[in-house]
């Protein structure tokens, strides 16, 4: 999806003066500070492809389009991305089965524990058996899917008692990448050995998925999808059926493979790992700004609350945060770092860095967007001119949970010729607006 602003959108304070639409950059300068030159860039944060269900019973198979995904996937998916704590924002806050928001200020990880998700083997909507609180899940409840559901309409428990399905354990996602897109199949049986001795019918299927947060340490299981089928399914008596949800996914050029392998994360509820520290185009690991390639891991967003820090917070370092280069090398998937980053000072080849501004986070119910805005101020000290030819954005991300955060290149855009030109005592504000919209 391409998205444009109106130049009415960033008045009065942000006069534009020029614009890539192809790749969603605009250029301008602050209209109440004419030394202060604006790059801003927008990242329309991919959203699923079409997700198909797939359901067999004995030799009857049934598939349908499933329906989208619900707001808390949007939710947390955008907090992550945008490096965010729900607090900023009622609209990001995640709603619980109970219809009440969760209170809690962390960003949300997908996992049951403090354990990454590659230790516990909890990932790709999997669940133990006998268990329908994790996972795919069926219900009985055929009223049409809202983007606000929060809960199965009238969930089948688990067990053998009447009206009741025996719940599988699910089995690893099996996750491939071909044609530059990425596929997550996730499957679960379901059999009926239910007291009555009669059929069972589902009529709808959820995706569960857990989540841990940190502040007050305690798991939650919210939905992620709902789908109301078109046909209603029977199930026998000592009859089974399998599930099987098949997602793909296609990355984006605006991010890094970093930010894909994140994106992809949290999309799909799977971990990074890739068999031989690989990093780039259809790989899942992450590659840290020295270099480092962890390739069996798990990614959070930085553990602590909105107050103080989020994700890409930083305090005059050209660490975290928004920052700029004077390389122009293309972009490429494999970039984790700016090809040349100006450092701190106020030398040639150094800005001065200001903090990074406090996030803004809007969610638009009217067009289904949800909008987190990251930027930052950095001012030309040098007696001589300098070129700004590149900008990025790294975040603090935990690899693992026990593991100090990281620093990861999430997004880099090289700017268009004749760059941006910084005279002494000039600034360049830095934004990055991630974007993400339900279809």
């Amino acid at each position: 999806m391409i998205h444009v602003w109106k130049d009415e959108r960033d008045k009065p304070n942000f006069e534009i003066t020029g614009q890539d639409r192809g790749r969603n950059i605009l250029y301008g300068h602050r209209i109440d500070d004419p030394k202060t030159k604006v790059v801003r860039v927008g990242i329309a944060v991919p959203t699923p492809n079409k997700q198909y269900l797939k359901i067999q019973c004995g030799k009857e198979v049934y598939e349908q389009e499933a329906h989208s995904p619900v707001l808390n996937y949007y939710r947390r998916v955008i907090e992550v991305l945008g490096g965010i704590s729900p607090i900023i924002s009622a609209s990001f806050k995640l709603r619980k089965q109970d219809n009440t928001l969760d209170a809690n200020d962390y960003i949300p990880m997908p996992t049951t524990s403090s354990s990454s998700i590659e230790t516990n083997s909890l990932y790709g909507y999997t669940s133990a058996v006998n268990l329908d609180t994790n996972g795919i899940a069926v219900g009985t409840g055929n009223t049409a899917w809202t983007l606000d559901d929060y809960k199965p309409e009238i969930l089948i428990s688990q067990g053998t008692a009447a009206g009741k399905l025996v719940y599988s354990a699910t089995p690893s996602p099996i996750i491939s990448y071909t044609g530059g897109v990425w596929t997550v199949l996730g499957r679960r049986v379901f059999d009926n050995f239910n007291a009555d001795a009669n059929t069972i019918t589902v009529k709808e299927v959820v995706q569960f998925a857990p989540y841990f947060r940190t502040s007050t340490p305690a798991t939650f299981i919210y939905i992620d999808e709902r789908t109301v089928l078109v046909t209603q399914k029977d199930i026998p008596y000592k009859s089974g059926a399998v599930f099987t949800y098949t997602r793909t996914l296609t990355p984006t050029s605006d991010l890094t493979s970093n930010g894909n392998a994140i994106l992809l994360a949290h999309a799909f509820y799977v971990n990074n790992y890739d068999a031989g520290s690989v990093y780039g185009a259809g790989h899942r690991c992450l590659k840290g700004d020295t270099g480092t390639v962890y390739s069996a891991s798990s990614i959070y967003g930085r553990w602590v609350s909105y107050t103080g820090s989020t994700t890409y917070f930083t305090e005059d370092s050209n660490l975290n945060g928004c920052c700029a280069g004077y390389g122009n090398t293309d972009v490429d998937p494999t970039d984790y770092t700016l090809g040349t980053k100006y450092t701190v000072g106020t030398g040639e080849h150094q800005l001065s860095h200001n903090d990074q501004n406090t996030p803004s986070a809007i969610y638009d119910a009217g067009t289904k967007t949800f909008t987190v805005t990251q930027s930052r101020t950095l001012t030309n000290s040098y007696a001589g001119n300098q070129v700004v030819r590149e900008i990025g954005i790294v975040g603090d991300f935990r690899i693992i949970s026990s593991g100090t955060p990281q620093r990861v290149l999430v997004a880099r855009t090289v700017l268009d010729s004749p760059y941006v030109t910084l005279a002494q005592n000039e600034s360049i504000a830095i934004i990055y607006d991630f974007t993400m919209t339900h279809p």
